[in-house]
């Protein structure tokens, strides 16, 4: 995948809120892990007479995951994940698996540290279902809280326009080397319709995708609300 705008994030005012320069609503999307993988938060944000897409990121790994590398996993994925703990790219919790109340959790971190509030949210359906989708729905309302299916039919266009995004550099995340880890892991194939299909390169797990999936299932929701979302910034 192309990379995104190299520019730094916004610089926040002495308030501490982004809101102070003109951000107010953002639409987050998630992917979650089955059991000792990644899981994904993105956060899009957009304010009025700037047509960029400011991007929010965070992921979670089970602490016993990383233990079995000590904090690298190099026999798995060959990535620093403790440097990018102590950089806050990542967090660790406790056990074997990422709770998926993580993902309100830290939408609501959001509001109350920058004063954004969520607007909408975009998610991967396949682990994220029953009492978690419900807290989602609670957090955002029934209507702004998108099932994203896995698949060409519902992921192709929106590829493909956030594709453009990042090659016209309209994507800003501050140069976050996760996420850009992320999407250099991701293979595009087509169907002799020319519909996309994202997979892991080779198709091996240790290329973990799943920041740019969440940022995929964040995007199907913004273009699902582009014009409700649009209206209000």
């Amino acid at each position: 995948e192309e990379a995104v705008n190299e520019e730094p994030l916004p610089e926040l005012p002495e308030s501490g809120k982004y809101s102070d320069i003109g951000f107010r609503y953002g639409i987050g999307g998630f992917d979650a892990s089955d059991t000792t993988d990644l899981s994904a938060g993105k956060f899009l944000m957009m304010r009025r007479d700037d047509p960029k897409i400011y991007e929010l990121s965070m992921y979670w790994i089970p602490e016993e995951a990383l233990r079995k590398g000590d904090g690298y996993r190099r026999e798995r994925d060959d990535v620093p994940y403790r440097q990018w703990e102590e950089r806050g790219l990542l967090r660790t919790v406790p056990g074997n698996t990422v709770p998926k109340r993580v993902f309100v959790e830290w939408l609501e971190e959001i509001k109350q540290n920058y004063d954004v509030y969520t607007f909408a949210v975009g998610y991967d359906p396949w682990h994220i279902l029953g009492t978690d989708e419900e807290q989602l729905q609670q957090y955002t309302g029934k209507a702004l809280c998108e099932a994203v299916r896995q698949g060409p039919q519902t992921l192709s266009m929106p590829g493909k326009e956030l594709r453009a995004q990042f090659a016209g550099d309209m994507v800003v995340d501050g140069h976050n080397p996760t996420n850009e880890w992320c999407r250099m892991n991701v293979q595009v194939s087509s169907d002799n319709n020319a519909n996309l299909k994202f997979h892991k390169v080779a198709g091996k797990a240790v290329n973990r995708i799943d920041g740019f999936m969440a940022e995929l299932c964040a995007y199907v929701a913004y273009l699902r609300h582009k014009d409700e979302y649009e209206a209000i910034l």
